[in-house]
C-alpha cells in the first residue's frame, strides 16, 4: 500500500498545485470583467479542486477497471463515477459562483473548519450572488424581445 508521505505528495502536486495556478488564473480574467466586485479567489480554489479530485477519481475508478474482482462489480463503479461527476458538476458550478453549489460543496467537504470559513466567505459575497443572479435574470428577459 502507499505511504502517507507519497500520498501528501501526489495530493500536494495532483489535486493542490494545479487548483491553485487555476484559481489564480480565474481571478485575475474575473477582476478584469468585474473590477468592482470582491475577489473569488477562494471560490475559485474550491471548485478546481473539487475538479481535480474528481479528475482523480475517475482515473483511479478506471484504474479499478482493470481489476477483475472489482471490474465484476459494476454497480460500485458505476457509484464511484456518478460521485466524481457530481463533485466535478459542483466544481464548475461553483467556479461560475452560483451559491447553491459553493454551499453544497461545503458541505460535502465534511470538515467543520472549512464550513465555518466557508460560510463567512459565502456570507460576505451573499449581495454580490443575489445582484450578478438579478443581473443574469434580467439579461435573459431581454434576450426574448431581440
Amino acid at each position: 500500500m502507499f505511504n502517507q508521505p507519497l500520498l501528501s505528495i501526489i495530493y500536494v502536486f495532483i489535486i493542490i498545485a494545479p487548483a491553485i495556478i487555476a484559481s489564480q488564473y480565474l481571478s485575475k480574467r474575473f477582476k478584469n470583467i468585474n473590477s468592482s466586485n470582491m475577489s473569488y479567489k477562494w471560490g475559485f480554489y474550491c471548485g478546481s479542486q473539487f475538479i481535480m479530485i474528481s479528475i482523480l477519481f475517475i482515473i483511479l475508478t478506471i484504474i479499478d477497471l482493470t481489476n477483475e474482482a472489482v471490474a465484476s462489480d459494476s454497480t460500485s463503479i458505476l457509484i464511484e463515477l456518478a460521485i466524481s461527476l457530481f463533485f466535478a458538476f459542483l466544481g464548475i458550478f461553483t467556479i461560475k459562483r452560483r451559491i447553491w453549489a459553493f454551499v453544497i460543496l461545503t458541505i460535502l467537504t465534511i470538515n467543520p473548519v472549512t464550513w465555518i470559513i466557508n460560510g463567512i466567505y459565502i456570507r460576505n459575497r451573499k449581495n454580490e450572488f443575489k445582484n450578478e443572479n438579478k443581473l443574469k435574470k434580467l439579461k435573459n428577459s431581454t434576450k426574448q424581445y431581440r
